[in-house]
C-alpha cells in the first residue's frame, strides 16, 4: 500500500492529534518542497504547511475543520502558494486520532483554464478585429459565423 500510494499522481499525508506527520507521500512532499522524510521525522507540523491567513482555530490535525472535502491553500517551502482539493477523513479509535488526507494540487488544472481562456479571447479578437473578411463554414457550405470585414 506504501509503494501505490507513493506513485500516486496526488498527494497523500497522515497526521496524528498534535498535527505530527505520521506518514506522507512523494507528491504531496515535493508540493511543500519538503522531504517525505523530513515531514515524518521532523519536527513540523500540519499548520505550518498551510496558508497563513486560514482559520486558525482548525484543529491541530485537520486542514478542514468540520468539513471533509473542499479546497485548501498550502505553502510551498520557497513561499510559493497552491491551491489544493484535500478529501480529508478522521480515524478516532477512542485513544488516537490520525487522519488519512488525499490532496489533488489544482495549480497546473487551473493554469490551464486560464491559457485556455487567454487564447480564446485573443482569437476572437483577432477575428472579430481581422482587416479581411473571415468567414466558418459548416459542412453544407452555411455561414456558421463571420467577421465584420
Amino acid at each position: 500500500m506504501v509503494q501505490f500510494l507513493d506513485d500516486c499522481p496526488i498527494g497523500y499525508f497522515s497526521v496524528d492529534e498534535e498535527g505530527r506527520f505520521l506518514s506522507a507521500n512523494t507528491a504531496f512532499a515535493h508540493w511543500v518542497g519538503i522531504t517525505a522524510e523530513e515531514l515524518i521525522d521532523g519536527d513540523r507540523r500540519l499548520h505550518e504547511l498551510l496558508y497563513s491567513e486560514q482559520d486558525a482555530a482548525l484543529p491541530a490535525w485537520s486542514a478542514m475543520g468540520p468539513l471533509s472535502v473542499g479546497e485548501v491553500i498550502f505553502q510551498h517551502a520557497s513561499g510559493r502558494r497552491f491551491t489544493a482539493y484535500v478529501t480529508e477523513t478522521l480515524l478516532n479509535d477512542g485513544n488516537n486520532i490520525r487522519t488519512r488526507t488525499l490532496i489533488r494540487d489544482l495549480s497546473r488544472e487551473r493554469d490551464t483554464r486560464t491559457a485556455l481562456r487567454q487564447s480564446e479571447e485573443r482569437f476572437h479578437r483577432f477575428f472579430d478585429e481581422a482587416p479581411v473578411g473571415i468567414a466558418l463554414l459548416d459542412a453544407n457550405g452555411l455561414i456558421n459565423e463571420c467577421s465584420a470585414a
